[in-house]
């Protein structure tokens, strides 16, 4: 009889035995991971008459890694961030250092150098920086280049607000700003 029971019963004691073997793997504390290295973020800037700039993009960490002249090589175009270049887009019709830009969505790409550093705003959506068409730029302007006080561990794109009609836009990773006037007009 005892025997039986145990056959009746050896299905569920079976799979009880499983579930907290299971359970008891999981609760099992795991080496921490690393910190990712592609968040999406988000920047943009509001003018005075609701219009915008808006600009998604995957911002990388640097992991002790020496970024400017290794990873990102000077003299090459670079799909800032990680994988596709950063987005930008607008509904309104601006100038980014004096250089029209209609409203819409475009990609923004970087031309490192040890000196003059380039913004490219591209008409050729979603490539990363190996596919890149010079033909399909719409800007190729220089940024302002400028010491940051600490290393920036994610890079970061931020537009802050200058005016009403007026945003910087910035880049910045490890001990690198870059920027450039972007102006709202009408």
């Amino acid at each position: 009889m005892i025997f039986r029971i145990r056959e009746q019963w050896m299905p569920s004691v079976l799979l009880a035995c499983l579930l907290a073997g299971g359970s008891a793997a999981h609760s099992q504390t795991a080496p921490s991971a690393p910190p990712t290295a592609d968040l999406s973020a988000l920047a943009e800037c509001k003018f005075a008459d609701g219009k915008f700039v808006r600009i998604k993009y995957l911002s990388p960490a640097m992991h002790g890694r020496k970024i400017f002249g290794e990873l990102v090589k000077y003299d090459a175009v670079w799909s800032p961030g990680s994988g596709s270049p950063p987005m930008y887009q607008s509904d309104a019709l601006v100038e980014v250092d004096g250089n029209s830009v209609p409203g819409g969505v475009y990609s923004l790409l970087l031309l490192p150098s040890a000196g003059e550093w380039k913004l490219i705003v591209s008409k050729q959506i979603g490539e990363d920086g190996t596919a890149y068409d010079a033909k399909q730029d719409l800007v190729r302007t220089n940024l302002r280049k400028s010491a940051i006080p600490a290393a920036m561990e994610q890079f970061t794109i931020s537009l802050e607000v200058n005016s009403a009609n007026t945003c910087r836009l910035n880049f910045e990773w490890e001990l690198l700003r870059l920027s450039v006037k972007v102006e709202e007009t009408q």
